[in-house]
């Protein structure tokens, strides 16, 4: 079992995409440790995924908000963003980030699942390797 290490949640965000990155590469050792991670990983930042998921009143005004051009329809947007009902919306999406952003800057504590270097495939580049060291022993 490895050993448990703190690290901050943003760290781990970090680390789920940097392992998305080599998912395809050969190498069982490998495949088998960014699968684990991603469990791992995944039940960890469960609270941020929950916290981040905007409201359907917000989804429809984003859905709405896409109908417009932003680049010639800038006064448009700004007449629908003003709107007292959106712009409560807005805030309230905002606050919601905001508290996002407070979280991804927690520490927590885990034992990620680790690959030794021997058992990396060939294929993974400097930019791979530096990317997901937190899983490298």
């Amino acid at each position: 079992m490895a050993k448990k290490q703190n690290y901050v949640k943003q760290e781990l965000v970090n680390l789920l995409q940097s392992l998305q990155a080599v998912e395809n590469l050969k190498g069982v050792k490998l495949a088998i440790a960014i699968q684990r991670n991603y469990k791992i990983i995944g039940s960890a930042l469960q609270d941020i995924e929950e916290k981040a998921i905007p409201s359907e009143d917000f989804m429809k005004l984003a859905d709405h908000m896409r109908t417009f051009d932003m680049e010639k329809d800038i006064e448009k947007v700004k007449e629908e963003e003003a709107k007292p009902e959106n712009a409560k919306l807005i805030e309230e999406r905002k606050k919601q980030l905001d508290e996002v952003n407070v979280l991804l800057k927690e520490d927590i504590e885990l034992a990620l699942a680790k690959v030794a270097e021997k058992d990396l495939p060939s294929e993974i580049t400097g930019k791979q390797l530096a990317s997901t060291e937190l899983i490298i022993k």
